[in-house]
């Protein structure tokens, strides 16, 4: 079997694929990662927990990185939205409810979620810690 041992699950917006390359790399994670990337990152959960699935099975993944990004066009980008809070909120909540189900049905894995946000011209990525 070949091992992987991360998984990353991004939006395919190409905006934000420079920073997480960059961040990738500054992780040490480029090269044992797992690249899933859909319109809307983490909000179709059964498309995402099939990925997930699949990288456990088949590369024995240990660690999931869910990424969710502001201005994201699958859920209309920030126009949809009342204030960037709600926006940040609305698509959070959808991450966390991913790392949940990731979490239920693969307790040993680890599962860390980033928030995405526009800083001056690039991209960079902010861990957002889980209410537990």
């Amino acid at each position: 079997m070949v091992s992987c041992k991360n998984m990353i699950v991004q939006c395919m917006d190409f905006r934000i694929q420079p920073a997480i390359g960059k961040w990738l790399t500054e992780k040490g994670y480029a090269g044992d990662t797992d690249c899933v990337s859909f319109a809307g990152s983490c909000e179709e959960k059964e498309l995402v927990m099939r990925m997930v699935d699949l990288s456990c099975r088949i590369h024995g993944t240990e660690h999931i990185i869910l990424t969710m990004h502001e201005d994201c066009g699958a859920y209309g980008g920030s126009a949809a939205f009342e204030s960037s809070e709600l926006e940040r909120d609305t698509l959070v909540a959808d991450m966390m409810r991913v790392r949940s189900a990731i979490r239920e049905k693969h307790p040993k894995v680890s599962v860390t979620t980033h928030w995405i946000i526009r800083h001056d011209n690039t991209w960079k990525l902010v861990e957002v810690q889980p209410e537990e």
